[in-house]
């Protein structure tokens, strides 16, 4: 997979990024209070042998988690400029998604075989983990609400469960309604208990996820025969937007979220190729990364009611120096499908009826 996290740290004045492509990691760093703005490569290193899956940095920005393809968790501590190992470990499936609680003791992983495990960060010999949650279909995606309170995941089955956390086997609610794998969750503002769904079936959900209940939907398929799939979703709570983006285009779609609770598809934004991730830093620049070699990373702001390219001194240093790490050189072979995991219908019965009528012929030719 090809992805990044911007993150800021308590400990420093800084705007840092982890990316990750392939086999490969590197966090860089950057201050811009300096003049001119500084750019720290911190770290460019291999993830062992095998392709990452996913990567996460806790809340205070002290700790990064990535998983690969070898059913490995390595957990790494981030200060100044050095990056330490704080532990690795096995776990028990491959995972598609992890979350590190706000007192970054534990971390939250969710797996292909659709459970969730939870792991203790410096207690050394919890290395089996602790099973929270189970589903009986693939998870595609999950969140841990702010507050600790309800853990969110989705899956392959079209369904989305909000469970209590710490205690997930008791189910809160289910949110059902989309028609299609659901692909991507994001929480919304944390005032309207708002959470944002994207599905296989082509269409957005907004919901209130204590509730269950469906506030809005935006559908970008008008047929089931090209539904197109929602591959990404971010939601800035100081601007009040959703974004948006599909495997079928090269747009980014701007929802604004009115007091009404309700999305309106206010801009769109094309990008030079297909988009692998996207997410807004803490001072609500969102950054793209696309499958482009040449300009794999973006940085747009929202002015005027629409999106426009972001320009500055620091953002400029950061995005030319994770380019010329390379770490983005082969990103095409790094795309995530969701073509995979889409059901399929098989028709079986045209075969049947074409075979029966050869038996049919064949005896009244006897």
């Amino acid at each position: 997979m090809a992805c990044f996290r911007i993150f800021s740290s308590e400990a420093d004045n800084a705007i840092n990024i982890v990316a990750a492509c392939g086999k490969k990691l590197v966090v860089l760093s950057c201050t811009s209070s300096s003049v001119p703005a500084s750019v720290s490569n911190k770290i460019l290193f291999h993830v062992d042998d095998h392709e990452i899956n996913c990567i996460n940095v806790s809340h205070k920005g002290s700790l990064l988690a990535a998983c690969n393809e070898g059913k490995n968790m390595i957990i790494w501590r981030l200060g100044g400029n050095k990056v330490e190992k704080v532990r690795q470990l096995l776990i028990h499936k491959r995972a598609i998604n992890l979350q590190f609680t706000q007192s970054e003791e534990e971390v939250l992983i969710a797996d292909k075989a659709g459970d969730v495990w939870k792991y203790g960060i410096s207690d050394l010999e919890d290395s089996e983990g602790v099973p929270l949650l189970g589903h009986v279909s693939v998870l595609l995606d999950m969140v841990l609400v702010p507050s600790e309170s309800f853990i969110i995941t989705a899956d392959r089955d079209e369904k989305i469960r909000v469970s209590h956390f710490p205690n997930s086997y008791n189910i809160h609610t289910l949110c059902l309604g989309h028609k299609e794998l659901v692909s991507r969750v994001c929480l919304g503002s944390p005032h309207g208990n708002h959470l944002y769904s994207g599905s296989g079936d082509g269409s957005i959900y907004m919901w209130n996820y204590v509730s269950g209940v469906i506030l809005d939907q935006y559908r970008f398929s008008e047929g089931p025969k090209d539904n197109c799939t929602v591959t990404g979703l971010s939601y800035s709570v100081n601007l009040n937007l959703l974004v948006a983006s599909t495997d079928k285009s090269y747009r980014l779609f701007v929802f604004l979220i009115g007091q009404d609770a309700k999305m309106s598809l206010c801009c769109t934004f094309e990008m030079a190729a297909e988009i692998c991730h996207f997410e807004f830093d803490p001072t609500n620049i969102l950054w793209v990364l696309t499958a482009s070699k040449e300009e794999p990373l973006t940085c747009l702001k929202w002015a005027n009611t629409k999106l426009v390219r972001q320009s500055e001194c620091y953002i400029d240093n950061l995005v030319s120096h994770v380019q010329d790490t390379n770490i983005y050189s082969d990103i095409d072979q790094h795309i995530i499908s969701y073509e995979d995991f889409k059901k399929r219908e098989f028709d079986n019965m045209s075969t049947y009826l074409q075979k029966k009528e050869e038996r049919i012929a064949q005896k009244l030719t006897k």
